[in-house]
C-alpha cells in the first residue's frame, strides 16, 4: 500500500454572523443624552406659568434655560449626561435652587417644585430632590456610573465584563473597538422594553458614553503588568516534560481633557495600548528519516502490514520499499528545512510528538478616543467624537509549512450631533454617524518567504484556479490510524469582512404637556 496523502482545498467564506460587531455601541442611532421634567406650582397647589428653569452641569457650568408652559410644566431635552442643579424662578416668589444630582443615559428626571410667596432674591435649597425612579419610561436595565466602573475590577481592563453585572448576560470579547474603562462616563445594557431608539433588536443593547472634558483639566496615566512568574506550569507542559510557558501582558494609557474656553468649549481624549504574548515549547508529529526513505518496517509491531493497491493488494514484505509518489511529499523530504526530522522521543513509541520546537502567540491592541462639545449659546448644543482601534492576533508554527493564520480587527466610529432650542415648546436634535469595521480573520501567512502564493506550483498541485492566499493546499498524511501525523499546508479558512455604515437623524422635541 503506497503512502496517501489527502489533499484538502481551502476554502475562504465570509462570516455572515461577526458577534464582536454585536458588542459595540450603537449609540449612533440611540438616545445617549437624559431629561429633566417637572411641573412648578405655588402654595396653593396653582400652577406657575412662566417661570424660568434653568439646568446647570456642575463640572462645565453650562447652564440649558427654558420656561414653564400653560400647564406649569417644563422639559429640558437632550442634556449630556452628568450632574445637576436645577434652579427654578418666577416673580412674586423665593428663588428656589435643587441641589446637583446624577442625570443617566435616557432617563428622564423628574423634578417638581413648590414655589414660596417672598423676595425673589431668597434661596430655598430643596434638599429631598433626589430623582431616582423614571417614571416615563419602561426600559430595563442597569447604569453604572464612573464611580461603579472605576472602582469594579476588570480582568484585562476589558469594559465588557461590566455587563455581567446585568442579570441574565453572558461574557463578550469585543475586537478591533474596546474603549479604556478610564474613558467611560457611563455604562447602561438594556434588557427588556427597549424603546423604539433602539430598533428593533433581540436580546440586550449595551451602551457607552465616552467622558467629556470640564473646567478643570484632568487626566490620568496607567500601566498594568502580569506575568507568568506566579502560574503553574499546565498538565500538558508537565506530561511532555517541558518547562512552564512565558507570559506576559502589558496594558498601558493615558486619559487627558480640559476646556478650551471655559463654560464653553471642552474636549477630552484617551489612549491605551495592550500587547500579551504567550510562549514555550510545543509539539508536532513528523515522519521519521525512515518513513521517508520507504521503510515502514516499524508499524509491524503495532500489528499493521502495508499493501500495495496498484498491485492486487499484494503486501510489502517487511513493510519496505513503500513507494512515495506523491509530488508535495517528494517535495517536503528533500527539503528538511520545511519539514524537520524528528528531534524528540515520541511520546507513543511510534510518531506521536516526535518534534518539538517554540511557539508564542502575540496579541495586540490600540484604541483611541477623541471627544468635543461646544455650548455656543443657550440655544445650541454641538458635539462629536471619533474612536479608532486596531487589535490583531497571531501564533507563529512550530512547523513552517503549517502557515500560521492572522487576524487583525480596525474599527472606526465617528459621530456628532446639534441640538437646537426654537422656542421652550420645540427643540430639534440633528445627528449624524459613521462605522467602518474590517474583520480579517484567520489570514494565512508564510514566514518562510518561500512559498508565498506560488506555493502549490512550488510543491507540484495543479489546480484549475489561481492560488489566493500563502501557502499550499492542505494535506493530511495517512498512516492508518495508528499514529496521527501533523497537517500541513494551508488549513486556515479566512473570513473577510468590511462593514460600512453612515446615517443621519433629526428629532424634533416637544415639551410635555
Amino acid at each position: 500500500m503506497r503512502l496517501k496523502m489527502t489533499r484538502t482545498k481551502t476554502q475562504s467564506w465570509l462570516a455572515c454572523s461577526v458577534v464582536a460587531l454585536l458588542c459595540m455601541s450603537s449609540a449612533l442611532g440611540q438616545t445617549v443624552t437624559g431629561a429633566i421634567t417637572g411641573q412648578v406650582t405655588d402654595p396653593s397647589g396653582a400652577v406657575v406659568v412662566g417661570a424660568h428653569v434653568t439646568a446647570e452641569n456642575t463640572a462645565t457650568a453650562v447652564k440649558t434655560p427654558t420656561q414653564t408652559n400653560g400647564s406649569g410644566v417644563y422639559t429640558i431635552r437632550f442634556l449630556p449626561i452628568g450632574s445637576y442643579t436645577v434652579t427654578i424662578e418666577a416673580k412674586g416668589f423665593v428663588k428656589q435652587q435643587v441641589p446637583p444630582f446624577s442625570l443617566e443615559i435616557d432617563q428622564t428626571a423628574k423634578i417638581n417644585a413648590s414655589l414660596q410667596v417672598g423676595d425673589s432674591i431668597t434661596v430655598v435649597v430643596q434638599s429631598q430632590a433626589h430623582p431616582i425612579l423614571d417614571t416615563y419610561d419602561a426600559t430595563l436595565g442597569n447604569t453604572l456610573t464612573t464611580n461603579e466602573i472605576e472602582n469594579v475590577p476588570l480582568n484585562g481592563r476589558n469594559f465588557s465584563s461590566l455587563t455581567l453585572f446585568q442579570a441574565g448576560s453572558i461574557g463578550t470579547d469585543p475586537n478591533g473597538n474596546n474603549p479604556a474603562p478610564d474613558a467611560i462616563a457611563e455604562l447602561r445594557v438594556i434588557s427588556g422594553n427597549a424603546n423604539a431608539t433602539y430598533g428593533n433588536a433581540n436580546g440586550g443593547e449595551v451602551v457607552t458614553i465616552l467622558k467629556s472634558g470640564t473646567n478643570h483639566f484632568h487626566g490620568s496615566l496607567y500601566d498594568l503588568l502580569t506575568n507568568e512568574k506566579l502560574d503553574a506550569a499546565t498538565w500538558q507542559n508537565n506530561h511532555a516534560g517541558n518547562k512552564k510557558n512565558s507570559y506576559t501582558q502589558n496594558i498601558f494609557g493615558g486619559t487627558f481633557g480640559g476646556p478650551v474656553l471655559r463654560n464653553r468649549l471642552f474636549f477630552f481624549g484617551d489612549y491605551e495600548g495592550i500587547r500579551q504574548h504567550k510562549g514555550g515549547a510545543n509539539s508536532a508529529s513528523v515522519l521519521t528519516q525512515a518513513m521517508r526513505n520507504g521503510d515502514f518496517s516499524a508499524l509491524l509491531p503495532k500489528g499493521i502490514q502495508l499493501y500495495d493497491t496498484q498491485n492486487n493488494f499484494a503486501p510489502y514484505a517487511g513493510n519496505l520499499n513503500v513507494p512515495v509518489v506523491n509530488p508535495v511529499a517528494t517535495y517536503l523530504f528533500a527539503h528538511p528545512e520545511f519539514y524537520p526530522l524528528p528531534n524528540h522521543a515520541p511520546t507513543d513509541g511510534l510518531l506521536q510528538d516526535n518534534y518539538q520546537g517554540s511557539q508564542s502567540t502575540f496579541v495586540s491592541n490600540n484604541q483611541e478616543d477623541f471627544k468635543v462639545d461646544f455650548t455656543p449659546g443657550n440655544t445650541n448644543q454641538i458635539n462629536g467624537f471619533y474612536s479608532q482601534g486596531k487589535s490583531g492576533d497571531f501564533t507563529s508554527s512550530i512547523i513552517p509549512i503549517t502557515f500560521p493564520a492572522h487576524s487583525n480587527y480596525p474599527t472606526k466610529i465617528a459621530g456628532a450631533s446639534w441640538v437646537h432650542t426654537f422656542s421652550p415648546s420645540i427643540i430639534n436634535q440633528f445627528r449624524l454617524g459613521f462605522t467602518r469595521v474590517r474583520w480579517n480573520n484567520g489570514v494565512p501567512s508564510d514566514p518562510s518567504g518561500a512559498f508565498g502564493t506560488k506555493g502549490d506550483q512550488k510543491v507540484g498541485i495543479t489546480l484549475p484556479f489561481p492560488q489566493t492566499f500563502a501557502g499550499f493546499t492542505g494535506q493530511q498524511m495517512n498512516t492508518n490510524g495508528v499514529s496521527q501525523v501533523s497537517y500541513i499546508g494551508t488549513q486556515a479558512n479566512p473570513a473577510l469582512v468590511t462593514l460600512d455604515s453612515s446615517d443621519s437623524l433629526a428629532t424634533p422635541g416637544n415639551t410635555r404637556a
